[in-house]
């Protein structure tokens, strides 16, 4: 495979969360060969989260020169370059996405085959709902596991007064915001549902507080971190992976492996991406942990494959991620 082109494609992203609206700069990676394109996703955030979108542009920009010319004539030696790379991981996965977009393309294999032989061909996603009424509505879809963002225990009460009659699994991201004592005060309350995990109650370098909540039963899950002590003492059950925020997808892959050999869990989840980077991280995810529910929901008007049909998308096995160019609007 040559890779003739390569163009960077700067797009803001617009995303509706809740009430209002983030914008994001992001860039699309567009890389031409053998006649052939592949289409990739990068989704920085502000750092510290991940390097700036200036800094992503810049790197793209970089790499992008060093790419046009080249050739890899074995899967491997692709793979062996990208590994070299020293970049950020936004910049990395979309990197990653459009290079093996049109690696797929031109081999007729799908994404998640560059991951697994015989992928599956569906993955269960959680559904992020604010408030009762959307989750009734996603338990009445289908939605078996539903996601809340709390981030403050004032809240609290109020959710799981009626989180506590709906048939539904929990996962409660507190974003970092939920103090140690009050936490264990809420341990007993938080009983009354059937609570899968709390993701990131306390900052990852907090090692004692996530001993304490840990030891007051609760079931706890570690995001955005690159410390792996708390799994391996077991203080931590599972490690939700985000491919733009961890390394893009080769060491997100390879993390899941890790994790699992070890007996620990994952999730597999989207940063917020485009329909793009978000296709991709589904392909991952029935790749490698199909049975597991993941955090793949949209927050955008989505190709109509990856929309969540009570909680599974059904992923096809056609070529790259599925999507072309003109379908992004």
């Amino acid at each position: 495979m040559k890779i003739e082109r390569v163009e960077i494609e700067p797009y803001r992203q617009v995303l509706r969360l809740g009430a209002g609206e983030v914008v994001r700069e992001r860039f699309w990676v567009h890389v031409f060969g053998d006649g052939l394109a592949g289409l990739g996703d990068a989704a920085p955030w502000a750092p510290p989260r991940t390097a700036s979108a200036s800094e992503v542009g810049a790197e793209l920009a970089r790499v992008a020169k060093e790419l046009e010319g080249r050739r890899f004539s074995e899967l491997e030696a692709l793979v062996a370059w990208l590994e070299g790379l020293r970049v950020a991981s936004p910049t990395r996965a979309g990197l990653e996405i459009a290079l093996f977009d049109l690696w797929t393309r031109r081999a007729g294999r799908s994404f998640a085959e560059l991951f697994a032989d015989a992928p599956a061909a569906e993955v269960g996603t959680n559904t992020l709902v604010a408030g009762e009424a959307a989750a009734r509505r996603a338990v009445e879809g289908g939605s078996g596991t539903l996601k809340l963002k709390i981030l403050s225990l004032e809240a609290l009460p109020g959710v799981l007064e009626w989180a506590a009659r709906l048939p539904a699994r929990y996962r409660i991201d507190a974003d970092r915001k939920w103090p140690v004592a009050e936490t264990i005060a809420a341990a007993e309350a938080l009983g009354a549902i059937d609570l899968e995990y709390l993701e990131d109650p306390l900052p990852p370098e907090d090692h004692a507080g996530w001993r304490a909540l840990a030891a007051a039963g609760l079931p706890l899950a570690l995001d955005e971190g690159e410390d792996d002590t708390l799994l391996d003492e077991g203080t931590v059950k599972l490690r939700v992976l985000k491919p733009q925020f961890d390394g893009g997808f080769l060491a997100v892959a390879a993390a899941v492996r890790r994790y699992r050999a070890r007996g620990q869990g994952v999730t597999v989840t989207s940063a917020l991406e485009s329909r793009v980077g978000r296709a991709a991280t589904i392909h991952l995810a029935r790749a490698l942990a199909p049975e597991h529910v993941h955090g793949l929901g949209p927050v955008e008007a989505e190709a109509a494959w990856t929309m969540p049909v009570a909680g599974r998308v059904v992923v096809p096995a056609h070529l790259g991620v599925g999507l072309e160019r003109a379908e992004l609007g």
